[in-house]
């Protein structure tokens, strides 16, 4: 799947607590060298971080501020079990990045 440019491979579909998510793969990396990878909710028709970037963030001993500021930035919603949630993939995506970016920064710029 071609997404303004961006590859985007869609994976298997899941089932958590009833809900059916498809995992979305980008040619974007993580931290640790890996694709970035989000979901798709199927049910709400919306994507989702399920929580990654929260682990990013408790990783890095950051403040979950940053967190707030970036859903902010870029229109997702943050919701209350810390998962970031948008209607547009790509908005999800630079959020995501950008957490990422400020962890990894966060000591540098100490």
């Amino acid at each position: 799947m071609q997404l303004y440019g961006m590859k985007l491979e869609a994976g298997e579909t899941i089932e958590i607590n009833g809900k059916k998510y498809t995992k979305l793969t980008s040619n974007f990396l993580r931290p640790d060298n890996k694709k970035l990878y989000f979901y798709y909710d199927q049910k709400n028709e919306t994507f989702t971080d399920r929580c990654q970037t929260y682990r990013q963030v408790l990783n890095a001993h950051a403040g979950f501020a940053v967190v707030d500021w970036v859903a902010a930035r870029y229109h997702c919603q943050r919701l209350e079990a810390c998962e970031l949630r948008s209607d547009d993939p790509v908005a999800l995506i630079q959020a995501m990045l950008a957490v990422y970016a400020w962890c990894e920064m966060k000591e540098w710029l100490e």
